[in-house]
C-alpha cells in the first residue's frame, strides 16, 4: 500500500528517472525524430554533443567515484541521445558555476538541464520543458502541514543558493522571508535544528539529501503552485541543435517516463536503506494530494460538462458554417503558428489561395442556393484533396486558402494544379462549367502574416489577370523568379 501511494505522489509530482552512463551513445545510430534537412546536415558535420552537467546534484545530476554520468536527468539524455542520433558527451567540470562559465565560453554545446531566467538567455536558449517538478516545503516532524503559504508572513524558509525557482516563489509569495542555504544538506539541517521553518525544494531532492545524511525529523508539509520547470539549455548560436532538442523533448511519451520512475524507484542507495524517509514524503504529500483527488471527484463532472461546452464553442469559433471547414479566425491562428515554427526552425511551408471564377454569375443566374451548394461541394473537393497535416479554409466569399506546412513552392504547385483540375472536371448540377484561379506562395523569413496573405492574394490576381482557370506564383524565395508549373 505504502509503495503504492508513493507512486501515485511521485506520479503527481514529477517523473523521476534512473542511473545513465558517462557517455550516451545511440544504440543503432538510426535517426528517429522528424528532422529536417538542415537538422540532418547540421548532424552529419559532428561527432557528437557535449554536455556539462552539475556534477553534486543529486538525485538529478551526479558524478560518482568512477566519474560515471549518473541520476534523473542521466537517463533523459540516454534516450535523447538514441533519438537524435549522436554521443553525448560528458564534459566535466568542478561544479555548476563551472559548467554555466563552460557553455558561455562554448566548451559545451548544451547543459543537463535548466530553468530559463534572463541572466541564462544572454547566452543560453532553452527547449520545451521535458518534466516540471512542484517545489514543496520540508519542515520539522512536529509542525502543522501548511495550507496556505500566504498565512505565514512571519516565518522564514530556506532554499539553496542560485536555485531558479527562487523568483519564482517571491513572486507567487512576496510575504514569505526566504533565505538561502550553501546546499540542501545545510538547509535541511536548519530545518531539523528549528533555525528555519522549512526547506524549498522537489520531493526528489529533499528525499535524496535527507536519507544521505540521515536527516530523518523531517517531513513534506505542504506543496507549492509553484512548478521547477526542466529543459535542455542549448548554447544561443546553435540555433539548429536548439530545434533538434526541442523535437528529442517533444518525443517523450508518458509511457517512457513511467517506465523512468519505475527504475527510479526500485534503486536502492545504501545495503541498509532508511525507508522511514518514504513514510515522511508519504504523509507530507499524500494527505493533501489525497484531499485535492477528494475535491476532484466532488468537481469532476461538473468540469467534463464544462469542457464539453467549450469544446463546441470552440469548434464553433473555428469552423465555418457553411462548409464545414476551417474559418479565417483559425486560418490566421494556424497562419501564425506556422510562421513561429519556421522562424524558429528555419523551415518552410506555402500558401495557396484561390476562389471561384465569375461566381457572381452564378448567383445571378441560378440563385444563391446554387452557389452555395457551389462552394460547399469545392470545400469537399479541397478537403478530400489535401494531405492530412494541411489545412483548408474558407477566407471569405468564395475565397479559400490552404496551409501547406513543410511544403516548398514546387509542392504546392503541384497541390494546386490538382486542386485546379479536379474542380474543372467536377458536375456541380447546374449547366456552367465551374472552374477556379489559384495563386501560390512559400514562406520566406523576412514576411510578416500580413505580407505573405498580400504576397499569396497577389498571385490570386495575377491568375485571374492571366485569364482565370489556372495558378500562379509568387517569386521563388530562392530563385527570384516565378516557379514554372
Amino acid at each position: 500500500m505504502l509503495i503504492n501511494l508513493l507512486v501515485l505522489v511521485l506520479i503527481f509530482s514529477a517523473s523521476l528517472s534512473a542511473w545513465g552512463t558517462e557517455r550516451f551513445a545511440p544504440q543503432n545510430g538510426i535517426l528517429q525524430l522528424p528532422l529536417n534537412i538542415s537538422e540532418m546536415k547540421y548532424l552529419s558535420r559532428i561527432d557528437h554533443i557535449r554536455i556539462c552537467i552539475d556534477p553534486d546534484w543529486m538525485p538529478y545530476d551526479f558524478i560518482d567515484q568512477r566519474g560515471e554520468y549518473i541520476g534523473i536527468n542521466a537517463d533523459f539524455h540516454k534516450i535523447f541521445a538514441e533519438r537524435i542520433g549522436k554521443e553525448i558527451r560528458l564534459v566535466k567540470t568542478e561544479d555548476w558555476r563551472q559548467s554555466l562559465d563552460f557553455v558561455r565560453q562554448r566548451k559545451c554545446d548544451i547543459l543537463s538541464s535548466a530553468t530559463p531566467t534572463a541572466e541564462r538567455r544572454e547566452f543560453l536558449d532553452f527547449t520545451h520543458p521535458f518534466n516540471d517538478y512542484p517545489i514543496v516545503v520540508a519542515t520539522r516532524s512536529d509542525r502543522l502541514f501548511i495550507t496556505d503559504f500566504n498565512a505565514l508572513p512571519e516565518t522564514t524558509f530556506v532554499t539553496v543558493k542560485g536555485f531558479a525557482a527562487l523568483d519564482l516563489l517571491k513572486q507567487k509569495y512576496p510575504k514569505l522571508r526566504i533565505i538561502e542555504a550553501d546546499d540542501a544538506r545545510e538547509g535541511l539541517e536548519w530545518v531539523a535544528d528549528g533555525k528555519v521553518y522549512g526547506y524549498l525544494d522537489t520531493v526528489a531532492t529533499i528525499g535524496y539529501q535527507s536519507q544521505k545524511h540521515g536527516i530523518l525529523n523531517v517531513k513534506i508539509a505542504g506543496v507549492t503552485d509553484v512548478h521547477y520547470t526542466m529543459s535542455v539549455a542549448v548554447r544561443n548560436d546553435q540555433r539548429l541543435l536548439l530545434s533538434i532538442f526541442d523535437k528529442a523533448v517533444d518525443s517523450l511519451s508518458e509511457a517512457e517516463k513511467l517506465t523512468i520512475l519505475n527504475k527510479w524507484i526500485s534503486i536502492t542507495y545504501e545495503n541498509r536503506a532508511d525507508y522511514r524517509l518514504f513514510g515522511y514524503v508519504l504523509v507530507g504529500l499524500g494527505v493533501p494530494l489525497l484531499l485535492l483527488l477528494l475535491r476532484e471527484l466532488v468537481v469532476r463532472k461538473y468540469r467534463m460538462k464544462l469542457q464539453a461546452l467549450n469544446k463546441e464553442l470552440e469548434q464553433l469559433s473555428n469552423t465555418d458554417a457553411l462548409t464545414g471547414i476551417a474559418n479565417r479566425r483559425l486560418l490566421n491562428h494556424a497562419l501564425e503558428k506556422e510562421i513561429a515554427r519556421a522562424r524558429r526552425y528555419h523551415s518552410t511551408f506555402s500558401a495557396i489561395m484561390f476562389d471561384v471564377d465569375h461566381f457572381k454569375a452564378i448567383n445571378d443566374n441560378f440563385g444563391h442556393h446554387s452557389g452555395d451548394h457551389v462552394l460547399k461541394a469545392i470545400a469537399d473537393l479541397a478537403s478530400a484533396t489535401i494531405r492530412a497535416n494541411d489545412l483548408a479554409g474558407r477566407w471569405g466569399g468564395e475565397e479559400f486558402l490552404i496551409l501547406c506546412p513543410e511544403t516548398d513552392q514546387y509542392g504546392a504547385l503541384q497541390l494546386a494544379e490538382t486542386v485546379r483540375q479536379k474542380i474543372q472536371s467536377h458536375d456541380f448540377g447546374i449547366p456552367l462549367r465551374i472552374t477556379a484561379s489559384l495563386g501560390i506562395a512559400e514562406y520566406r523569413e523576412s514576411l510578416s502574416l500580413e505580407e505573405l496573405v498580400k504576397t499569396v492574394d497577389t498571385a490570386l490576381y495575377d491568375a485571374k489577370k492571366a485569364g482565370r482557370n489556372q495558378v500562379k506564383a509568387a517569386p521563388c524565395p530562392s530563385l527570384k523568379e516565378v516557379c514554372p508549373l
